[in-house]
């Protein structure tokens, strides 16, 4: 589905800033993962979300959204690869391709569970609140239902996906496993243990 000339590299921790919609295109995550973040006042980050093979980036002009098109921030948390197509041979193929088009589906319904997420988020006060959320988001993401997960996630990657700085998800961390909700797996990888 991928032509190698269509393909762009991204490497671990780099950050990136692209605008697919303002030239036409659209964006499959082919391998890797990267998080998707908004600069916010004073420097600060907000994460949007953690995308991963067969999410898609550019793509709320495939279905009739004709806001100005929004640069995309992205932290690579793991060397990643894209496709990059016009919007005309996307939409193309999720006109010709059943199953083309029904991933497609899946992938926007789950990204807007996690968008609908994302705004209760804005309610929390708390830094703990937010980090404990987020961390619950991933567990729920990562299909873990009840006991511990281990989530392969730095202080960083969490502080973006938060909304606070890595200092405070640090200690907010260091809170947490101090009172048994989370524990270590590995250098600055937290793991969730909820009840």
């Amino acid at each position: 589905m991928c032509a190698m000339k269509s393909l762009i590299c991204h490497e671990r921790r780099e950050v990136v800033s692209l605008n697919p919609e303002k030239e036409g295109k659209i964006m499959l995550v082919r391998r890797g993962e990267v998080i998707t973040f908004r600069d916010r006042f004073q420097g600060r980050q907000k994460g949007i979300e953690c995308l991963t093979a067969g999410d898609v980036i550019g793509i709320s002009r495939l279905f009739g959204v004709h806001s100005p098109p929004l640069s995309v921030n992205m932290y690579v948390k793991v060397s990643a690869q894209f496709c990059v197509f016009p919007i005309e041979r996307f939409e193309n193929m999720a006109m010709e391709r059943a199953d083309f088009a029904k991933a497609v589906i899946t992938n926007v319904v789950g990204r807007f569970f996690f968008a609908i997420n994302q705004l209760e988020h804005m309610t929390l006060d708390t830094s703990e609140e937010k980090i404990l959320y987020t961390l619950g988001m991933l567990h729920a993401r990562a299909g873990a239902h009840g006991g511990s997960a281990s989530l392969a996630v730095t202080h960083k990657e969490l502080a973006i996906l938060a909304g606070v700085n890595r200092i405070t998800a640090t200690r907010v961390l260091e809170h947490l496993r101090k009172g048994d909700v989370v524990a270590p797996a590995g250098k600055n990888k937290p793991t969730n243990t909820p009840d």
